[in-house]
């Protein structure tokens, strides 16, 4: 236990300021390291929700134009030359489609259309495999198109006869996944964040920079919340994945763990800031409380230590704090009876 009151004060004043600074800045740290982590996990999972809910919405248009086509239109029940112009018009009004087709599987007669013009056959082995998913469509497994240099995906939509419910007629589109790539090049991505998307294997398929899915670059779709990212970074990722008939596509978001750790870095600056400030105050109000409170209880010390040798010291200044001052006048006033 000290036995100096200056020493004394000013271990209770240190303890008293500093100590609830750490602890605050402790505890406040941890919570903003923990507010701000869980923070940045919940973005790279919305803006995978987003982009997944896009792609979905790329494959949903060509099932709405096949249901508007037989289920409304009617289209089997036209002539070919009538059947041509639809399939046509309705390439031409979405870019998504490269090339559509309708297949008759009773007269192995066939009409296409497309971008390019080249002519593709359906092998009519194909119709018996359709005739088991009569209620859907189904998606072939994506694939490089060398010729316009994109992958491209394959949607068969087999169409029931109304009387025997076998299959008469095969649609099948030709999906440009280019469309994917523009998506993800126009997203307002913040904080070195990237998104691409990968077939079930870890293909990737979509990029913001067409020349990296050019490069035939291979991911491990396993990745849990950290790993390695496509440039070799250490990252923090998310992954939302889409069913998309026999196709499972894979949404990556990943960013940089270093840039997911800088606003870290800030609140632990910002804190230690605002912990030096307070430290700064702390010491001022210290040299105050010591101007005010312990030299004027040291000089009345030594004038007490006067007084007890025979002398009688100079008047102590009155203008302390309250008890202090009063005291310094009360010893004043003694000095001056003793010296009467």
């Amino acid at each position: 236990m000290p036995r100096n009151l200056r020493t004394l004060l000013l271990l209770i004043f240190v303890g008293l300021a500093i100590i609830p600074i750490v602890l605050l800045s402790v505890a406040s740290s941890k919570i903003s390291f923990v507010a701000v982590d869980d923070l940045e996990k919940e973005n790279l999972r919305t803006v995978a929700k987003q982009v997944a809910a896009r792609v979905e919405e790329f494959f949903n248009v060509p099932t709405r134009d096949a249901n508007l086509l037989f289920k409304v239109s009617a289209m089997t029940e036209q002539p070919r030359e009538q059947q041509k112009a639809i399939l046509l018009s309705v390439l031409l009004g979405n870019e998504n489609y490269q090339s559509l087709s309708l297949y008759d599987t009773v007269t192995s007669a066939q009409v296409f259309v497309s971008r390019t013009g080249a002519q593709v056959a359906i092998s009519p082995l194909d119709t018996k495999e359709l005739d088991q998913h009569l209620n859907g469509m189904r998606f072939s497994q994506l694939r490089f198109d060398e010729a316009i240099n994109e992958p491209l995906i394959t949607m068969n939509f087999p169409v029931a006869n109304s009387q025997t419910g076998k299959t008469s007629h095969i649609f099948q589109a030709d999906l440009r996944f280019r469309s994917i790539w523009n998506l993800l090049a126009g997203l307002n991505l913040q904080h070195s964040k990237i998104v691409y998307v990968t077939d079930a294997s870890g293909h990737v398929i979509a990029h913001a920079n067409p020349s990296v899915v050019l490069k035939n670059i291979d991911t491990d779709v396993n990745r849990k919340a950290r790993g390695t990212g496509l440039s070799g970074q250490d990252v923090v990722l998310t992954v939302e994945t889409i069913v998309i008939g026999d196709e499972r596509l894979n949404v990556f978001v990943e960013q940089p763990i270093e840039d997911a750790e800088r606003t870290n870095n800030s609140i632990l600056f910002s804190i230690a800031m605002i912990s030096a400030a307070a430290l700064m105050l702390a010491i001022i109000l210290i040299f105050y409380f010591s101007k005010k409170i312990i030299i004027p209880i040291e000089k009345l010390t030594h004038s007490v230590e006067l007084v007890s040798l025979g002398d009688f010291p100079e008047k102590l200044d009155t203008s302390g704090f309250g008890e202090i001052g009063r005291l310094a006048s009360v010893f004043n006033d003694m000095v001056e009876a003793i010296q009467e």
